[in-house]
């Protein structure tokens, strides 16, 4: 074939491969473009089903904290006390219960007007009005307490039932702590809604009742509403596909068709999406986004499912419209090149063959070699720039050789891990470091590990912060416990778990696009460890601290900085009215020894301040100013460096009050004794007196025997 008709045909294939190249990169844009949408959507699907659980939960963590009010508690205390004294419980609720269901909602009677209008059914009532003034809808339809026996103690309103321990979500919410209903509709109200319902138990964790509120579910739909575009619907399904909510028109639990739903089942644990068709006829494909509700700390959640759904059809405009251009503009380039083609290959035939000499000496590794063209056209100066063009190669080569090398050493021998990825985050290169961190070879890792699959980057959290590195080019550092078991599809059997500093630096070109990323491990584990291992002993030391029977606190120079709950019994107030407080505040002015408490509390803590342990009694006052008598122990304790004193006080009032009962005992007995001294004197010398009198004086002495008998029996000491 001749250069003329290679040319021509040369041109024509370039021109037919612009057409084909611009039509596969619409059609390639196209589906980028679907993955980024559908990427942004899943996004915004899980953005507000997050939120929508956040929400959920702070109004379970409102009740829970509310559950804990003395205001609350109080009435429910008052109630099971009452409840208590029934000689029997059950036939009187039972009784109740059934005056409750007789009576129509607008009508009531004695006792289910107390129960709607106590102290604590106006607290909740305001409550119901609060958020309702704050948030403009009413986000709470009611809310009532019952007891530990299932009956009601407050309500904002009449409920169905005045015994409540026979439903489910009574009998969870004791079990749990907590149970949140599903979604259902209050024809009377107009409103959906769901059930927040939270045990209540007092300061030792005993059970005292249950208290229920009736969530608006527009206190979630909301968050949906504010999403809203024209070209962006939304549906809110539960986790059995029935609608709760959609921005076009819609049933109440109506079902989601089946193919879509099959869909969304095959993808349950993670965002997806996909194109649909609608059923109604003529209605164009829809992009639709699936996300699955995942909870919230103590929040389970309730499965929900929110689809995301844009018009294809409008999504996909523009790219037809460029499509159409292209084909336009590639028919008139085929033309274009046809001509062309036959025009310049007319006068290039005898130097493109001393060129493609030249250039297949080059391919065959012969660098030296050159393209003889003398011309002074466009081929010649082509030839000599290609000549040029091998020389510089040359020189790059041997330089470009030279840098890989002095990289490459650079790079393997680093103390740290390291891996590079390409701009799509697959590994392309590791070095010694890393691979001897991870006890694995280099083929395991490179071209199969991908950051962006990393579940341990994912589960914790981190993943948004690596793709700022790709797709905003921001350096970034992080420390993460890492599982090599979590590293995506990889399998890294051979791998260990770590604890890992991570820096991630992008690497970018002259046009300041991104070609690689740099990553860089540093091994933490030890010092992660010694950490958790400090912590532990620091929790155990405040777990022998806060459990000991004896008072505790720390003092640095002559003022209170710590102290355990056993010190605020003793001294009868709480942490803050003792903590940042001088002892002088709690001692009498003077100790029973007579000596000035100020004077010798300084005298003993300065002792104890150079090192000397003191134990010693001393007299102190309660918070209301009740003394009480106490052992103290002073330590000297060093803590980061500065001198604090360890001070442990147990109080000894009762073992005081025994000593002095044991005394006055004593006193009694030595004045029995004497008596009796006296009748035995009597007896020995007054020989003269009747034997009458000496019997009288035998039962006498006999009964004095005996009462001292009994004193020494009551106070222990026989002995």
């Amino acid at each position: 074939m001749k250069i003329k008709q290679k040319l021509t045909l040369g041109f024509l294939t370039v021109a037919i491969l612009i057409a084909i190249v611009g039509f596969l990169s619409i059609t390639v844009s196209q589906k980028i473009l679907k993955k980024k949408i559908g990427e942004s959507n899943a996004t915004l699907a899980s953005k507000i089903l997050e939120a929508i659980d956040k929400n959920i939960y702070a109004r379970i963590e409102t009740f829970q904290e509310y559950s804990s009010h003395i205001e609350l508690q109080q009435p429910i205390l008052r109630s099971n006390s009452t409840f208590e004294k029934l000689d029997n419980i059950q036939a009187y609720i039972d009784k109740h219960d059934l005056v409750w269901n007789s009576m129509p909602n607008e009508e009531t009677v004695s006792f289910i007007r107390k129960l709607l209008n106590n102290e604590l059914s106006e607290d909740l009532r305001e409550k119901i009005a609060f958020y309702e003034r704050t948030h403009g809808y009413k986000v709470f339809v009611e809310i009532f307490v019952t007891n530990k026996y299932g009956a009601n103690t407050a309500q904002s309103q009449k409920t169905t039932d005045y015994y409540q321990a026979d439903e489910d979500w009574w009998q969870i919410a004791k079990k749990d702590g907590l149970y949140v209903g599903n979604i259902t509709y209050d024809e009377s109200a107009d409103i959906y809604s769901t059930d927040i319902c939270v045990r209540v138990d007092d300061k030792s964790g005993k059970f005292l009742g249950v208290i229920k509120a009736v969530l608006n579910i527009e206190d979630s739909l909301h968050l949906i509403k504010e999403e809203e575009t024209e070209s962006i619907g939304f549906k809110l399904l539960t986790k059995d596909g029935r609608i709760i909510f959609a921005t076009e028109g819609f049933e109440f639990l109506e079902r989601l068709p089946d193919k879509l739903m099959s869909h969304i089942m095959q993808k349950q644990h993670k965002s997806s999406y996909y194109i649909t068709e609608s059923e109604k006829p003529g209605a164009s494909k829809k992009l639709t986004v699936s996300a699955n509700s995942k909870g919230y700390n103590g929040y389970k959640s309730l499965g929900w499912i929110l689809l995301v759904e844009q018009d294809t059809a409008e999504l996909f405009a523009p790219v037809v419209m460029l499509r159409n251009w292209i084909l336009a503009i590639s028919l008139a380039i085929t033309v274009l090149a046809i001509i062309i083609g036959l025009s310049i290959s007319k006068s290039i035939s005898v130097p493109i063959e001393k060129l493609t000499d030249a250039v297949a000496e080059i391919s065959g590794g012969n660098l030296s070699a050159k393209a003889q063209v003398n011309s002074k056209d466009e081929v010649g100066q082509l030839a000599n720039s290609f000549n040029k063009m091998v020389k510089k190669r040359k020189q790059t080569e041997e330089e470009l050789a030279s840098t890989t090398t002095f990289l490459n050493t650079v790079v393997d021998m680093s103390p740290f891990a390291m891996w590079v990825s390409d701009s799509n985050g697959m590994v392309i290169r590791t070095n010694r470091s890393l691979r001897e961190t991870l006890n694995l070879a280099d083929e395991q890792i490179v071209g199969k590990y991908n950051v962006f699959a990393d579940t341990n980057l994912e589960t914790q959290g981190f993943m948004p912060i690596v793709r700022g590195v790709f797709e905003k080019y921001e350096p970034t550092r992080f420390s993460m416990p890492w599982k090599a078991t979590e590293a995506g599809d990889v399998n890294f059997e051979g791998g260990r778990d770590l604890y890992i500093d991570v820096s991630l630096f992008p690497i970018l070109n002259t046009e300041g696009k991104l070609t690689h990323v740099v990553c860089q491990w540093v091994d933490i584990t030890d010092r992660k460890q010694a950490e958790k291992a400090m912590q532990e002993s620091e929790e155990r030391y405040r777990l022998l601290f806060e459990s000991a029977n004896d008072a505790i606190f720390i003092m640095e120079g002559n003022i209170f900085t710590e102290c355990n709950q056993k010190t605020c019994e003793v001294f009868g107030c709480t942490r803050e009215q003792i903590v940042g407080k001088s002892p002088i505040l709690f001692s009498p002015e003077i100790q029973p020894d007579g000596r000035s408490s100020e004077e010798k509390a300084i005298e003993k803590i300065t002792a104890a301040q150079k090192g000397e342990s003191q134990f010693f009694e001393w007299r102190h006052i309660k918070y209301d100013g009740t003394p009480f008598d106490a052992e103290v122990s002073l330590n000297r304790v060093d803590i980061f460096g500065k001198i604090h004193l360890q001070a442990i006080v147990r109080d000894i009032t009762d073992r005081k009050q025994a000593e002095k009962e044991r005394e006055k005992l004593l006193k009694n007995l030595s004045a029995k004794n004497k008596e009796l001294q006296s009748v035995v004197y009597i007896a020995s010398h007054d020989l003269k007196s009747p034997l009458v009198n000496l019997t009288g004086f035998s039962a006498m002495l006999n009964k004095s025997c005996q009462q001292i008998s009994n004193i020494l029996k009551d106070f222990n000491l026989s002995d």
